[in-house]
């Protein structure tokens, strides 16, 4: 769009879209057809309107980390006096979880003819874009009153501020559904201190929280670029009053308070959002400390029941002990090697077969037992061989102990069970 300054007193200031006839009998802003970014069309952006390089990739709709930094670039003639001044801004999204062509905007003004042109990019039937539209034609029909309308439009950043005044007021939307949910969430995590617990109920609360959390975190961090955008806008204001005069000093005090004003509005959008985010937190405080009272008392009943069933095994044991030897004593003499059925004992001469055999074995299990025992709980040293050895002994432990596995990460101490 472009401005043309010092309209007549019967004719509204003009917002001229590119190729648009300047006419001198228009009664309403003419905003033209939308331009399609084809090659010849970029062409001609670049070369007769003199687009700054900065603002090519958002020419193309590219955002940058949610959002650009604004920028104000002055250009002075040979006397030192202001020429020309550009200023590029992209608006922060508002909008979480879904893709959003961001609102770029760019506006230079040509200090010797007064004359403003604003290039803005943006998604096709942006309700940003559509609202600014609608409140300039309000505002500068021939037949409104609004004469404070007609005096701002001399500002040259007049159209970014109301822009973002739109966009500011867009995010209205995201903050209430946040809280709604968030409310929503607050009153399941107190119904829920009040009710039997329910595991899915808990995991679903996690989630929720979760994602309240991530809302809130990415509307901070677009409230923080719209408090960096604000700076940015007052401080270019600024500096036209300083190169200026008298006269610009009164046209952009009204801008100044605006941009002022929103700066202070996104702060307090700011603070609402870390008071939620304190909110967020409470709410899953109390459902982790629900959550480990539950497992707590779980754990109480595991331990009351392994204490009754230690007190089964203590019985078991008792009477194991009191058997055993009597089974032992019985086996021992039932052998074939003793012979009692004359009404003497008789003992026969291979009874040595007996001991032969059996103390050899006991030892080779005991001494097997204990070599597994030390390779397995052993930690391997750094060198590839010696891990791949570990990890063959380990299988062949587990293969015949049916033990789960354990691994020792280069001389962690501890196992780690996978």
């Amino acid at each position: 769009m472009r401005y043309v300054p010092k309209p007549r007193s019967n004719v509204p200031p003009r917002f001229l879209t590119l190729d648009s006839p300047e006419t001198n009998n228009c009664k309403r802003p003419t905003f033209g057809c939308r331009l399609s970014l084809r090659k010849h069309t970029t062409n001609a952006l670049l070369n007769q309107l003199e687009v700054r390089a900065e603002f090519i990739s958002l020419l193309l709709g590219q955002p940058v980390v949610n959002f650009l930094p604004s920028a104000s670039f002055e250009t002075f003639d040979g006397n030192g006096q202001l020429q020309k001044l550009d200023f590029i801004c992209q608006q922060p999204w508002w909008g979480f979880g879904h893709m959003q062509w961001p609102v770029s905007i760019w506006t230079s003004l040509e200090k010797r003819s007064g004359m403003t042109t604003c290039l803005i990019t943006a998604a096709s039937h942006d309700q940003v874009i559509e609202a600014v539209q609608t409140r300039l034609t309000f505002a500068f029909d021939a037949s409104s009153r609004l004469s404070a309308a007609r005096y701002n439009a001399a500002d040259p950043l007049f159209v970014p501020t109301l822009i973002s005044h739109e966009c500011f007021m867009q995010s209205d939307s995201s903050l209430c559904d946040l809280d709604k949910r968030l409310n929503d969430s607050i009153d399941i995590v107190d119904a829920a201190a009040e009710t039997p617990y329910d595991r899915n109920i808990m995991k679903s609360l996690t989630f929720k929280l979760h994602q309240t959390s991530q809302e809130a975190d990415f509307l901070i961090h677009s409230a923080d670029a719209g408090i960096a955008l604000m700076d940015s806008l007052r401080l270019a204001q600024e500096r036209l009053v300083y190169f200026g005069g008298c006269r610009e000093k009164q046209e952009h005090s009204q801008s100044i308070n605006a941009a002022d004003y929103l700066k202070n509005g996104v702060e307090a959008r700011k603070r609402w959002l870390l008071n939620t985010k304190t909110r967020k937190e409470t709410a899953m405080s109390l459902v982790y400390n629900l959550v480990s009272q539950k497992e707590a008392e779980t754990n109480m009943g595991i331990a009351q029941d392994t204490r009754n069933d230690s007190s089964s095994m203590k019985v078991i044991a008792a009477l194991t002990m009191v058997f055993l030897p009597a089974s032992a004593v019985s086996s021992f003499f039932g052998m074939a090697f003793f012979d009692g059925q004359a009404g003497n004992l008789t003992v026969t001469n291979e009874w040595w077969m007996f001991l032969a055999v059996t103390v050899p074995l006991t030892t080779a299990v005991v001494i097997i037992w204990r070599l597994w025992g030390f390779f397995g709980h052993r930690a391997p040293s750094s060198s590839p061989k010696r891990l791949q050895d570990f990890k063959t002994r380990q299988t062949w432990f587990r293969l015949f102990t049916g033990s789960p596995r354990v691994d020792w990460i280069n001389g962690e101490k501890g196992p780690h069970e996978v």
